[in-house]
């Protein structure tokens, strides 16, 4: 994967998760104080409300975290876009610095890890975990994953992307679920 199959990749899990709003590719907008054309890897348009909202995600395909600058860069986009949020997505995570920014500033600006290798790992989306005959279908929250690898005691679990189950674990920060019949459910609370 190289960083324009990282961009419509992107995209593709948007304009799948989101199939009303309007979702483009390679957008061009001119910016409000810059008067230039800029170009944005995925723009997200919709109605919310009765109210036009537009989000500006920024795929990064680097070697390494990204760093303040890099997130300092983003929001001055964001506002000569006149963007309501913006989403900056890195598959290599993010420095201290450049995490404190985003979530401390008055911008509404997400930062995301999507690693598409990590779905190669039992990591995905959503998933239909089954024991015998029953089943249930799971979405992760935005930012997260769901883990249908084999484990002792659950049938799936839910957690942040970018961790692993054990890094998950250790920050107590992770949902898992279980199926069973009600009828030996209370068996096992009887006994």
């Amino acid at each position: 994967m190289d960083w324009k199959d990282y961009e419509k990749e992107i995209h593709d899990y948007f304009s799948k998760t989101y199939p009303n709003a309007s979702i483009t590719y390679d957008a061009k907008i001119t910016g409000r104080y810059s008067k230039i054309e800029r170009q944005i890897d995925v723009l997200i348009e919709d109605d919310v409300a009765g109210f036009a909202s537009r989000v500006v995600v920024d795929a990064k395909y680097f070697s390494k975290p990204i760093d303040i600058k890099c997130v300092e860069s983003f929001i001055s986009m964001l506002q000569d876009l006149d963007a309501n949020q913006g989403l900056m997505v890195t598959q290599k995570g993010y420095s201290k610095a450049a995490i404190n920014r985003a979530y401390y500033g008055t911008e509404k600006l997400e930062l995301d890890v999507l690693n598409f290798d990590e779905f190669l790992l039992h990591q995905n989306l959503a998933a239909i975990p089954y024991s015998e005959n029953n089943s249930l279908f799971i979405s992760s929250p935005f930012g997260w994953v769901v883990d249908n690898s084999k484990q002792d005691g659950f049938t799936c679990c839910l957690y942040q992307r970018g961790l692993d189950l054990k890094k998950a674990q250790k920050q107590n920060e992770w949902m898992y679920f279980n199926i069973f019949k009600k009828t030996k459910m209370y068996h096992l609370l009887v006994n």
